[in-house]
């Protein structure tokens, strides 16, 4: 089931750009589905929380940075990093630097 991921893509669909920005919109759509928020981009990290991406999320093409918190309030970096044809994804708890991460060929899903 993909409960608001038309409304989120109709959202974000001219900001578009790359098939990478579609694979970091549905990343999106996937954290915020488990109850994350978004709450800046880069360095940024003063919103209050949405679930709408931040303008200018997609400004560098090779590497997006968004910030999340959780329920509880811990923080999140998401960052993902374009390596020729990969996607490097990365999740970071800012908290205790705990991470996790993956590589994804971007034409295998886009």
């Amino acid at each position: 089931s993909y409960p608001g991921l038309e409304t989120l893509y109709t959202c974000a669909k001219t900001d578009l750009k790359t098939p990478t920005d579609v694979l970091v919109l549905f990343l999106h759509w996937k954290l915020t589905k488990e109850g994350f928020l978004c709450v800046g981009t880069g360095e940024d990290q003063s919103g209050s929380g949405s679930e709408l991406l931040p303008s200018g999320w997609n400004s560098d093409s090779t590497l997006y940075q968004i910030n999340y918190k959780d329920s509880k309030g811990k923080t999140y970096l998401s960052k993902v990093i374009v390596a020729g044809e990969s996607a490097i994804v990365n999740l970071l708890r800012n908290e205790d630097s705990k991470n996790a991460d993956v590589t994804l060929t971007t034409k295998d899903y886009i």
